[in-house]
């Protein structure tokens, strides 16, 4: 129940900030956006579903609630909250992304200390950071350049599944929800 609740405490944290912030005026604006990280972050689960390199730990949860939440509540609401206020000189900019990175790490250290997150297969902070830098400066570019955006989240995917060595078996990625349908043999 302590796990549920931190868990929930996160949730409410995250939706206070971007409340705080006014950044719900924001959704049309940055909506392309927020449909981007959900997507990439649902493929996660998707593609890496038997070789989790991060998974949440669910503890009064259930798994598929948890991770719905973060897929398409938690991460987009992030996300926004960047987003809203994103300066416009490149210092500044690269400060901002410095400060985003550096706040969901700190976050992320915190959940994992209290046993809310656990990394497999190789991962750690380092590259939870460089997640979140990919996330926060992937998300403003796509308000700019949104085919760029997707051609290079579709390399760095490749890039992470290489490493990390997800396998990649043509049976278990058309199995799942939308692709029940099909025959396997």
């Amino acid at each position: 129940m302590k796990k549920q609740k931190q868990h929930i405490a996160i949730m409410t944290l995250v939706i206070l900030i971007n409340c705080l912030k006014c950044t719900w005026r924001h959704i049309p604006r940055f909506s392309s956006s927020l449909a981007y990280v959900s997507f990439f972050n649902a493929g996660y689960y998707y593609l890496c579903k038997r070789h989790l390199l991060w998974e949440f730990s669910p503890k009064g949860f259930d798994w598929r609630v948890l991770r719905a939440a973060h897929t398409f509540l938690i991460t987009p609401l992030l996300v926004l909250a960047c987003l809203t206020r994103f300066p416009d000189s490149l210092t500044q900019q690269v400060t901002h992304l410095l400060k985003w990175v550096s706040l969901s790490t700190v976050a992320e250290y915190i959940a994992y200390k209290n046993h809310l997150i656990r990394f497999n297969h190789g991962w750690n902070f380092l590259w939870s950071s460089l997640i979140y830098l990919k996330m926060y400066t992937y998300s403003y570019l796509h308000t700019k350049r949104p085919l760029l955006t997707w051609g290079l989240s579709f390399l760095s995917m490749i890039f992470f599944m290489a490493y990390f060595n997800v396998p990649v078996e043509e049976k278990r990625l058309v199995k799942g929800p939308l692709f029940r349908w099909l025959p396997l043999r």
